[in-house]
């Protein structure tokens, strides 16, 4: 007998403990949002934007993409503040309690309240967990402070604090708490905060600080093509539109990094490959590493595809008609195959993410493009409620044949900044159907010990721990408390640990009564976490109304989104559009790797719903719809590059 989605939920979190019997009702959300359209603003701190030529592609930098304000949504912008800062300072200092006492110990929180449980999502797979890195890292990118001479500051060595510690703000070692079993007790664990506006002289001394976005906000595929024109021009063959690949063994990889110890494990053999791609954290993990390669052979893959179509064609612009395509199919990937599983395809449909898709209108656009909404990456989402998802991390990853049959197991420690391992043997093609294959961990406040003990590890026995990052991360930017978070959403305020019952699961009560003197210290990170999900959803009802603000503002204030018709000149045809929208992840697989089969939802398990089929029979992108016929409209179309709109920075 086969257990039902509800019945295994309730098993699992009354086992354990994100559940409780004694809840008043069902969590739920306001629909729409109030905060879905909320008016928050970004400095933009990067260079100055003041004329914008009239082209068809949108910029690498972000620039232009608003033609009244062009340099919002560029690269070095900061991240947006939903909720009023709880900087002690009100500036830049760590927050502290009501009190004025430190802030709970981050380690100490993360080992009481984050264990390692073996628990599985019935429905995503590990691609469903890995594909989410990809989003934020398309999205988001903080950027480490650096000592006086502009290198790496240290400010925990060995766990023993430096002299850093007593005269640089950015340095923020968590001290090792007497419970803990993995480091020794009164030790640190490294922290480094991220730049910010006001240390740049982006702002003055005496504004708050909020921290710089180093790749744009866009959903605009950064991490295949980079956020700068330098960046993308050292990843291009500058031959049929194709990214440098090189070739090991009969088979194409990423380039080799210009400085391979700044990416990946010092430590590791030397010539092992370290991969150069648009964002430097592609060696991060294994999973991330194949994904990327991926996305860059299916880019070849498209202009290739172009080529054939179009042979007059130039390098220039198969390259940029290529990445158009790519940026549309992975937003249409993005938002109706991908995130309806995080955040719940009704909340998406009620807070109009996403638009109900019928035969009959298919072939139509969505023209609500909103030119006063500023882009940007809330911080709230990208450092609290996004990051939630680690829970979804497997320790161990899964190597499958063809016919999905085990073929052994990569640790995740083993080899973080260290791809060379997909490398061997027939490891990729293992990987690739892995993902596909192997549940990921459940959607809960449990994290595997692969990243709470040894993230980062190299050669040493234990590393570092992401929950404690995540935890101390939210303090660094200064986040704005779980209570704040839970008012600014219309929910339910609780203003005591008695009226988090029937929103947190009991268990989790007690230690949080005992770690924070007050419901109103709670950090975000930490009250987001134990909630109990709203129905239909990945997450409590705080991150997901959080999310949902996010990813409303991502679509809607690009004016380059796929779905955009608006103007014509930039948007794809109708019948182009229709076969963008038919594309799915399963696609990706297939065209990209030397696999034959794949089940058609390719962020969930194998099941009969979901069953192994032939790549023949998955959907592929007509190419042939972008046939250049020599027209004269067509003509015409490419001499209105030559115009352009010129606008002060607003």
């Amino acid at each position: 007998m086969v257990m039902g989605f509800a019945v295994l939920y309730n098993l699992f979190t009354t086992l354990f403990g994100n559940n409780d019997s004694s809840t008043a009702s069902e969590p739920s959300i306001p629909n729409p949002i109030p905060i879905l359209d909320a008016n928050l603003t970004a400095s933009v701190c990067g260079q100055e934007v003041s004329c914008c030529p009239y082209t068809r592609y949108r910029s690498l930098d972000g620039s232009c993409n608003n033609l009244e304000n062009p340099g919002w949504g560029t690269t070095k912008s900061t991240y947006m503040r939903l909720l009023e800062n709880r900087y002690s300072d009100s500036i830049f200092k760590l927050p502290r309690m009501d009190t004025g006492d430190n802030m709970p110990n981050a380690r100490e929180l993360s080992i009481r309240l984050f264990k390692d449980k073996i628990t599985y999502d019935i429905e995503l797979n590990v691609n469903g967990m890995q594909w989410g890195q990809v989003i934020t890292h398309d999205m988001s990118k903080l950027e480490e402070a650096t000592d006086a001479a502009g290198q790496t500051l240290v400010c925990c060595r060995n766990g023993k604090l430096t002299s850093e510690v007593l005269t640089n703000e950015f340095c923020a070692p968590v001290i090792v708490p007497y419970n803990d079993r993995v480091h020794r007790p009164g030790s640190c664990l490294e922290f480094v905060r991220a730049d910010t506006d006001r240390h740049i002289g982006c702002v003055s001394d005496d504004q708050e600080a909020n921290q710089l976005n180093m790749v744009t906000p866009f959903m605009d595929s950064s991490m295949i093509y980079g956020s700068t024109d330098e960046e993308s021009n050292a990843l291009r063959s500058f031959e049929n539109g194709n990214l440098e690949t090189v070739t090991r063994r009969g088979r194409e990889w990423p380039p080799q990094a210009q400085d391979p110890e700044e990416t990946c494990e010092g430590d590791a053999l030397p010539g092992e490959p370290c991969y150069k791609g648009g964002d430097t954290r592609i060696n991060q993990n294994t999973e991330l590493s194949v994904l990327q390669v991926l996305l860059l052979l299916w880019h070849n893959f498209i202009a290739d595809g172009l080529s054939e179509v179009n042979p007059q064609w130039d390098d220039q612009t198969l390259f940029q008609e290529a990445r158009s395509i790519v940026v549309a199919v992975l937003q249409n990937i993005n938002y109706y195959e991908y995130l309806p599983y995080l955040l719940g395809e009704k909340n998406m449909l009620d807070n109009k993410l996403i638009y109900r898709r019928t035969p009959a209108n298919i072939r139509e656009y969505i023209n609500d493009y909103d030119p006063i909404l500023v882009p940007g990456v809330i911080m709230e989402s990208a450092t609290a409620a996004l990051r939630y998802f680690h829970t979804l991390i497997q320790g161990y990853l899964l190597k499958k044949f063809e016919d999905r049959s085990d073929a052994g197991e990569i640790r995740l420690s083993e080899w973080y900044n260290r791809p060379v391992v997909i490398e061997r043997n027939n490891t990729f093609d293992q990987l690739v159907v892995g993902l596909t294959a192997q549940s990921a961990s459940a959607t809960d406040p449990f994290f595997t010990v692969e990243v709470t003990e040894y993230l980062f590890r190299g050669m040493k026995k234990v590393g570092r721990d992401l929950r404690t990052v995540d935890v101390i991360r939210g303090r660094d930017m200064g986040l704005g408390s779980y209570q704040q978070a839970r008012a600014a959403c219309n929910l339910t305020v609780p203003r005591t640990f008695e009226d988090l019952r029937g929103i947190i699961g009991s268990n989790f009560i007690k230690i949080l009564r005992r770690q924070y003197q007050d419901v109103s210290n709670i950090d975000l990170t930490v009250g987001g976490t134990l909630e109990i999900h709203v129905p239909g959803s990945r997450a409590g009802p705080t991150f997901l109304c959080i999310m949902l603000a996010q990813f409303y503002r991502t679509r809607v204030a690009d004016r380059f989104w796929f779905e955009n018709g608006i103007d014509e000149y930039i948007s794809f045809t109708p019948d182009q559009l229709a076969s963008i929208r038919g594309v799915t992840m399963a696609s990706i697989f297939c065209e990209s790797t030397d696999i034959g089969t794949i089940q058609p939802a390719a962020f969930e398990v194998i099941s009969p719903d979901n069953p192994v089929v032939s790549c023949d029979v998955i959907p592929s992108i007509d190419l042939t719809l972008w046939r250049d016929d020599g027209t004269e409209e067509y003509e015409a179309q490419q001499d209105q590059s030559a115009k352009g709109v010129c606008a002060g920075r607003k």
